[in-house]
């Protein structure tokens, strides 16, 4: 499973794991070491399964197990090697907010644990999900993504990730997009479904991020002057405001 040559290897990883372990009262080596099904439609079986089981949790506390291992071996006396800037892909952001020092880690764990409470909450209450749109050839322009999004003359799609010049992800309702897979498919595309529980970075997730501003609002959390840039990926561009994670598109 993810992280365990970490954590049988480095003493600061499975101290992370130690940490979250007392916070929430669960022993997380058993939920995060377990092996994933090598097939798609099994994976997404096994996820819908596991709601309960706190997988973005699980992945918060890896790669924070991760970044301590690194921390402990490569800035330490030895070395002395200081990260210049920090960044996360999509959920990853929350791990370069920790290492910025823009909040520390049990503060994460907790902001992490009630985001994947609200954003499952959501998830359920909207049929939606996620596809990977490729085209290797010529590429995605801005013109093919207006017309993906706008699939029968209304904005029925909304682009998620761009996550190449030749490869974006879309998210909706699965009837919008399995109506939209189709005609895909017959034209120069290719189209992966990913296995997602919901339509992750899309307008249809609003309702989800307004609760999770409202949460961090009513806490009161306290977030630092971030110490070194943070490229935010709504953003791409250095910005060391911690105020930036209380805005709801930022969230």
């Amino acid at each position: 499973g993810m992280g365990h040559e970490l954590y049988d290897n480095f003493e600061i990883a499975a101290f992370v794991f130690y940490r979250a372990n007392r916070l929430f009262k669960k022993e997380f080596e058993k939920i995060i070491f377990g092996k994933m099904p090598d097939k798609l439609a099994n994976r997404v079986r096994v996820l819908k399964t596991h709601l309960d089981k706190q997988v973005q949790i699980a992945t918060y506390i890896t790669c924070w197990a991760a970044f301590s291992a690194f921390r402990e071996r490569l800035m330490g006396e030895e070395l002395s090697l200081r990260p210049e800037v920090v960044a996360g892909h999509s959920f990853g952001e929350y791990t370069a907010l920790t290492a910025a020092e823009v909040i520390d880690y049990d503060t994460g764990l907790q902001l992490v644990s009630q985001r994947e409470k609200i954003m499952m909450s959501h998830a359920k209450e909207i049929d939606g999900s996620l596809v990977a749109i490729i085209n290797k050839d010529r590429g995605i322009t801005q013109e093919d993504v207006r017309t993906i999004t706008n699939y029968g003359g209304r904005e029925v799609l909304h682009i998620a990730l761009y996550n190449s010049s030749k490869q974006n992800v879309f998210g909706g309702m699965t009837k919008n997009l399995n109506a939209a897979k189709q005609l895909l498919k017959e034209s120069e595309f290719r189209v992966i479904d990913l296995p997602v529980l919901g339509p992750w970075h899309t307008a249809l997730m609003n309702a989800a991020s307004e609760s999770l501003k409202n949460y961090i609002e009513q806490e009161r959390f306290s977030f630092k002057g971030a110490q070194v840039p943070i490229i935010a990926n709504t953003l791409a561009d250095d910005n060391i405001d911690p105020r930036v994670i209380t805005r709801p598109d930022e969230i």
